[in-house]
C-alpha cells in the first residue's frame, strides 16, 4: 500500500481584478447583507434587529456604491501549498493551502472579516474567514487556510477586506485604482454631509504634549497656543506657535500637533483646507518624594 506524499510549494501571491462589493449569506428568507462574524457565524439584519444566522454558508458577492473610508496595508503576502496525494483507492490530490500575509489599518475597524475570491477552476467560490479587530497604526498576521483541489495560484485569487459589512481598499489593488476609488467614494460622501467644520478624527486619541523635562525641577506652570492649518484629507500641513508663556511648552504643543489626526472641514459638499487654534494647559509631573508611600 502506498502512503500519501506531502509536498510543501512556497509560491508568490497574485491577485486579480477587483471591485467594491458587499457580501451576501443566503438565508430561507432571501440574500442578507453580511455586516460581520460571531463565532463564525455571519451577523446579518432582520426586521431592524441584528441577529446571528448559524449553518448559513451559502455566500456571494454584489457590487456597491463605494468603498468603506479606509486602507488596509497588506505586506509578507505568500501562499504556502501542501500536497498531498493519497494512492490507496486511486490517485487524489489535494493542497492544504495557507495565505500568510501582515495588515495594518490606517483607522481604528471593528466586525473585520476577509473574503477570499477564487473566481475560476475547480475550487471557484468564496472562502470567508474572520479578522479581529485592527487598531491604527497596528500590525496583525493573518492566515487563511482550506484545502482545495487545485493549487490556488494556478487558479488565481482576490483578498477582499471588510468591516461592517463595507469592503475597504487594500495595498494588493494598484496604487492607480486606488487613488480613483478613494476619490469616488470621497465624493459620495461629501453628497451626503452637511457643512460642517475640522474636529479630531474619531476613534483616534491625539497625542498629548509632554511637559519639558528642562522645566520640571522649576515646577513652572504655564500654557501654549498653537494655530494649525489643516489640509483637505485631514493631515496637518503646518503648525505656528502664537502665544506661550515658555518657549519650551509651545515646542512641546507643536510637536504633538504634528501628530494629530483630523476630518477636514466641509462646504458646500467639498472638503477645504481650514484653520484651527489650540490651547493647553502644562502643569508640572507629580515629584517622586510627594508620591503616596506603600
Amino acid at each position: 500500500m502506498k502512503t500519501p506524499i506531502l509536498c510543501l510549494l512556497l509560491l508568490a501571491a497574485a491577485p486579480v481584478a477587483f471591485a467594491q462589493n458587499i457580501l451576501l449569506v443566503k438565508l430561507d428568507s432571501g440574500p442578507q447583507v453580511v455586516r460581520g462574524f460571531e463565532f463564525g457565524n455571519p451577523l446579518v439584519e432582520i426586521n431592524g434587529k441584528e441577529v446571528s444566522a448559524p449553518g448559513s454558508n451559502l455566500y456571494l458577492l454584489q457590487k456597491a456604491g463605494a468603498y468603506r473610508k479606509g486602507l488596509i496595508k497588506v505586506s509578507e503576502l505568500g501562499v504556502t501549498d501542501i500536497r498531498i496525494e493519497d494512492n490507496t483507492t486511486g490517485t487524489v490530490t489535494l493542497y492544504g493551502t495557507d495565505i500568510n500575509a501582515h495588515v495594518v489599518s490606517e483607522m481604528p475597524l471593528k466586525r473585520c472579516f476577509i473574503v477570499l475570491e477564487i473566481p475560476a477552476g475547480l475550487d471557484k467560490g468564496l472562502y470567508v474567514s474572520e479578522l479581529a479587530d485592527l487598531e491604527p497604526g497596528r500590525d496583525r498576521k493573518i492566515r487563511i487556510s482550506d484545502r482545495f483541489q487545485e493549487r490556488l495560484l494556478e487558479a488565481r485569487y482576490v483578498l477582499h477586506f471588510f468591516s461592517d459589512g463595507l469592503e475597504l481598499l487594500n495595498t494588493t489593488m494598484s496604487d492607480a485604482y486606488i487613488a480613483e476609488q478613494t476619490k469616488k467614494t470621497d465624493e459620495l460622501l461629501l453628497k451626503r454631509q452637511a457643512d460642517h467644520p475640522v474636529r479630531m478624527a474619531a476613534g483616534v486619541a491625539p497625542v498629548v504634549p509632554v511637559y519639558p523635562a528642562e522645566l520640571a525641577s522649576q515646577g513652572l506652570v504655564g500654557s501654549a497656543k498653537v494655530s494649525c492649518t489643516i489640509g483637505i484629507h485631514g493631515e496637518v500641513a503646518a503648525v505656528e506657535v502664537v502665544e506661550s508663556t515658555h518657549k519650551l511648552f509651545g515646542e512641546s504643543l507643536a510637536a504633538a500637533a504634528r501628530q494629530w489626526k483630523f476630518e477636514p472641514a466641509v462646504k458646500d459638499h467639498q472638503y477645504v483646507e481650514s484653520i484651527v487654534v489650540v490651547p493647553f494647559s502644562f502643569k508640572p509631573p507629580a515629584a517622586a518624594a510627594d508620591a503616596p508611600k506603600p
